[in-house]
């Protein structure tokens, strides 16, 4: 399973480390002892806001912005770009220096297209409707409204608000074809 990445909801999961502990929950070191690369749990019941983003995890993972063939980000980099806050209940285990390699003769690998915001390789109104709707978000606040209002792919410029330039470069972008 290399590569292989998990993560869940699930209270508990990373509570033991050790996989000869009974416990009521499955736990995150059962899928490593099965081969999986890295995993992301929980040591305490998961609060709401601290659960983990997969949309940041696996966008992070799998990105290759810079075209060598490799991720940009390692699995640590990636799973503490998923955690929203450092606390003493979210557990990252695994590799910590895996990045996914897309060799020779494998398919282009991942990237987020700039501008297209639902990843269907065309800048159009539904873009720009999603960008509209998270209008305003904010990643780096602790104004709860505006972080949770904060969506990744409609923040185009990635300078962490949506705002109007993300409407203007939809525009400006509008009919752009990706093949």
């Amino acid at each position: 399973m290399n590569g292989a990445v998990f993560t869940s909801l699930e209270s508990f999961n990373a509570v033991t480390l050790f996989s000869n502990v009974s416990t009521t929950q499955a736990k995150i070191v059962d899928f490593i002892k099965a081969g999986g690369t890295g995993a992301i749990g929980h040591s305490f019941e998961p609060q709401a806001d601290a659960a983990v983003d997969n949309q940041f995890l696996y966008s992070n993972l799998l990105a290759d912005r810079d075209g060598d063939g490799r991720a940009d980000l390692t699995f640590a980099e990636a799973a503490w770009s998923a955690v929203p806050y450092l606390s003493w209940s979210e557990v990252v285990i695994g590799d910590p220096l895996m990045r996914i390699a897309y060799g020779p003769g494998q398919p282009k690998a991942w990237s987020c297209l700039f501008a297209d915001a639902n990843l269907d390789r065309v800048v159009n109104s539904v873009d720009l409707y999603i960008v509209r709707y998270f209008y305003g978000g904010i990643l780096n606040t602790n104004e709860k409204e505006w972080f949770e209002k904060y969506y990744d792919f409609a923040d185009v410029d990635q300078n962490g608000i949506v705002n109007s330039v993300d409407v203007y470069i939809i525009r400006y972008l509008y009919g752009t074809i990706y093949e």
